[in-house]
């Protein structure tokens, strides 16, 4: 089963979807079907608003305000940037460069 983090990083992202082996997700987690598309996720680089129906997701829908405010604390050149598969993964994990 793949499951999330209920709770947003403070800026907004999630954290990548994990794979999850037992049969209830724990504690601050929901279930993703693997039927649910997550497209979105994806495509929105982890900056996600869920809905939530006893423990799991049933809509995925992109906090583009997050993604936006995010984008905009960057410098200029990285912002105009496409997004890299490293970018994406620092986001997810919420690591940010100082300086």
């Amino acid at each position: 089963m793949n499951i999330i983090k209920l709770a947003a990083s403070e800026n907004g992202a999630r954290p990548a979807i994990q794979t999850w082996p037992e049969a209830i997700p724990p504690e601050g987690y929901a279930v993703v079907p693997d039927e649910f598309d997550t497209t979105v996720f994806y495509e929105s680089l982890g900056f996600v608003d869920l809905t939530v129906d006893e423990d799991e997701v049933v809509a995925m829908t992109a906090n583009d305000a997050a993604l936006a405010a995010y984008r905009a604390e960057l410098a200029p050149e990285a912002a105009a940037e496409e997004a890299t598969p490293d970018m994406l993964l620092d986001i997810l994990l919420g690591v940010a460069e100082d300086g």
